[in-house]
């Protein structure tokens, strides 16, 4: 009878017990509307592809792995950027359809591939406009948003980041280079745009060669001469391997190789205002890596090359002066045709050469 009249008092302390420690521990607690359970559906996760016509399997690999990881990571997972390389998804001469019409969400192109299309954006690959790699793209991509846009806009593009890389120089594999005359004649390998001109400007015939076909067609004598920057003539390409022994000249500068990552207007408007920057900081990055190491990368790669016996020439002054007289009614030519096609090609050029002054003075003046 005792232990009776105990049960009841006993039974409400218990049942209070477990009240407070409902409320005071979480785990303890039936599951709220927003606590994840069973039945919820998962965080939605948005995949998208980025096309590139670069071969696989080389030292960007690794870099193309920290950029899917940075991507997904800075989301919290929600967003995925797969890289595709070696023009599985698009090829170069396809890649502007391609994303337009959303076979990529996001490719990569050089911009002298599509000089009609992307008159604009012919400007900074002109002669003697870039000068250095990554303070060129550093100062393009801080001039995508307010100037640097009008005919990706027309195409419903939008530019994500600009990558500026070494000027063009020549090298022959069985042509001694020595002089600017020695270029007259030469089948010279040209992306397009105005290092076309540029090439025909000096006396050489220029031939549209697809970046992936360079070392065939250079094997085979489709071209005997191919202008870039050192670090993919040598480092990349290694075309010091069809060199008997293989010239090099520097002349100055045919232009720069300028590309952009980019995607299609209606995609990036479907995108969060947070996944939008992720992508767009993410690539900018990329390609500020890739620039601050070319001027390295270049360097090395010419001792590379002139360890396995190619011979490192340069034009006298007096030729690099002949140059300038030969290049400028280039540019001032492109400057005539994209102003007539509606662009502000001059008010464009003019802020970045001086942005490209103001920077140069400012570190010329720094203490170290």
């Amino acid at each position: 009878m005792k232990n009776s009249k105990l049960f009841v008092p006993i039974l409400c302390i218990c049942l209070l017990v477990a009240m407070i420690a409902a409320i005071l521990i979480p785990g303890c607690a039936a599951p709220s509307s927003t606590q994840p359970t069973a039945n919820t559906p998962a965080q939605t996760v948005i995949e998208l592809n980025l096309a590139d016509y670069d071969a696989a399997g080389t030292h960007l690999d690794p870099v193309w792995a920290d950029f899917e990881w940075r991507v997904e990571a800075r989301s919290g997972g929600t967003l995925k950027v797969k890289y595709i390389a070696s023009g599985t998804l698009l090829d170069a001469s396809g890649m502007l359809e391609g994303i337009r019409t959303g076979v990529a969400d996001i490719g990569k192109t050089a911009n002298s591939y599509f000089p009609e299309e992307l008159p604009l954006n012919q400007l900074i690959a002109l002669p003697g406009v870039s000068s250095n790699a990554l303070l060129s793209t550093k100062i393009l991509n801080d001039m995508k948003h307010d100037y640097y846009y009008q005919d990706w806009e027309a195409l419903r593009l939008v530019p994500l980041a600009y990558k500026v890389g070494s000027t063009y120089n020549p090298y022959s594999p069985k042509t001694p280079l020595t002089s600017l005359d020695d270029l007259k004649g030469l089948k010279c390998r040209t992306p397009g745009g105005a290092i076309t001109d540029a090439l025909e400007s000096i006396g050489a015939v220029p031939i549209n060669v697809g970046f992936t076909e360079v070392y065939d067609a250079c094997q085979k004598g489709v071209i005997d001469c191919v202008p870039h920057g050192q670090g993919l003539l040598f480092a990349y390409l290694k075309l010091y391997e069809l060199g008997d022994p293989g010239w090099w000249l520097d002349i100055g500068g045919l232009g720069a190789y300028v590309s952009t990552y980019f995607t299609n207007q209606q995609l990036w408007d479907s995108l969060s205002p947070e996944h939008q920057q992720i992508i767009d900081e993410e690539l900018e990055r990329l390609d500020l890596r890739w620039a601050e190491q070319d001027g390295g990368r270049d360097t090395e790669a010419l001792e590379l090359a002139g360890s396995k016996g190619v011979i490192i020439n340069a034009v006298s002054p007096a030729e690099l002066e002949l140059m300038s007289e030969y290049l400028q009614p280039i540019v001032d030519e492109y400057i005539v045709d994209i102003e007539a096609k509606g662009f502000p090609a001059q008010e464009i050029l003019d802020e970045f050469l001086k942005r490209k002054s103001e920077f140069t003075q400012y570190w010329s003046n720094m203490p170290f």
